[in-house]
């Protein structure tokens, strides 16, 4: 049995075509567990009508409570020994959990690939090529991959033994809104024993421009709280300290404009750790500017973009 948890809130518009794209898997044996996250938009009753139509169907409604505890709620009322974690404005392919299923046997955890789509689900668009999925891994290297973003942070498109799902579901604190993905597959990777990536398409990921990842404006708090609950899961993991290091070196590059940077305890601990690690010049001169004045830090930082810019297109000139 696959258990599929769907978070919905306020998602009307593009339900019906997730739901179908779920109860239409050519793999029988799954439920979907709906956790209607307190929309306001119909989306509860649309989730309902199917509840009736379709045995397979169990929805759960609360209070709007974020997407982390609607997955958590969800998650407690599987019954499956696999789970898939699917968004509400995105769509299964139609054999995707069979795919996954038929690569399943003896690993913790099976991922496969995505496409980005418009929101008529048509051009669709492979991930990025740095990403390195394809293969089999260890659960350090799971989170090695997290950290130094060569693997991709999101709960979709894998597909998830149960038993370690509900043994080391993390709950988040409500005010982190964004990168909630990326913490919970870090702290799941430190309890995997063998992954694997196979290059099959399984997931369509819908381009949505009101979605909360592509209006929410992360601030410099924020990346702190993320910063304090990732380096929470690592506690005792000294294998990460150099990867974390460069997590938050990554962070600070982001937020090298902001005029209060200097202030933020991840760029204090980053200054802490740097002299015990091997460090490109960027990263070097990226923990240099951290304490400079502003201006100083916008003229130099933009300076070294543009002279990094010039020699990679010199190097494909000379090519």
């Amino acid at each position: 049995m696959v258990s599929i948890i769907l978070p919905v809130y306020n998602a009307s518009n593009c339900l019906h075509q997730c739901i179908d794209s779920i109860l239409q898997q050519s793999y029988c044996g799954l439920e979907l567990i709906i956790v209607d996250d307190g929309s306001s938009d119909g989306s509860g009753v649309i989730c309902d009508n199917y509840a009736k139509k379709d045995k397979r169907v169990k929805v759960i409604h609360q209070e709007n409570s974020g997407v982390n505890m609607a997955r958590y709620r969800g998650l407690m009322a599987a019954n499956g020994d696999w789970a898939s974690f699917v968004d509400a404005d995105d769509v299964l392919l139609p054999n995707a959990i069979e795919l996954l299923m038929n690569n399943s046997d003896g690993f913790d955890l099976v991922s496969g690939t995505y496409a980005v789509t418009d929101s008529n689900l048509l051009h669709p668009k492979p991930y990025s090529q740095w990403i390195k999925e394809e293969g089999i891994f260890t659960g350090e290297e799971f989170v090695y991959g997290l950290l130094n973003s060569t693997r991709l942070p999101n709960m979709y498109r894998q597909l998830i033994k149960m038993d370690i799902l509900k043994a080391h579901y993390i709950l988040l604190p409500r005010e982190i809104k964004i990168f909630e993905d990326f913490l919970f597959n870090v702290n799941l990777g430190l309890y995997l024993t063998k992954i694997k990536g196979i290059p099959d398409l399984v997931y369509y990921y819908r381009m949505q421009d009101k979605s909360v990842v592509h209006t929410y404006k992360q601030s410099l708090r924020d990346a702190e709280k993320i910063d304090e609950v990732l380096e929470e899961v690592l506690k005792g993991r000294e294998q990460f300290e150099g990867n974390l290091l460069k997590h938050r070196i990554g962070e600070i590059k982001r937020f090298i404009a902001d005029p209060h940077l200097h202030e933020a305890s991840f760029v204090k601990k980053a200054l802490k750790t740097n002299k015990q690690h091997s460090l490109q010049f960027s990263d070097r001169l990226t923990l240099f500017l951290c304490d400079k004045h502003i201006l100083t830090r916008k003229v130099i930082w933009k300076c070294f973009l543009l002279t990094s810019f010039a020699i990679v297109r010199l190097r494909k000139f000379i090519k």
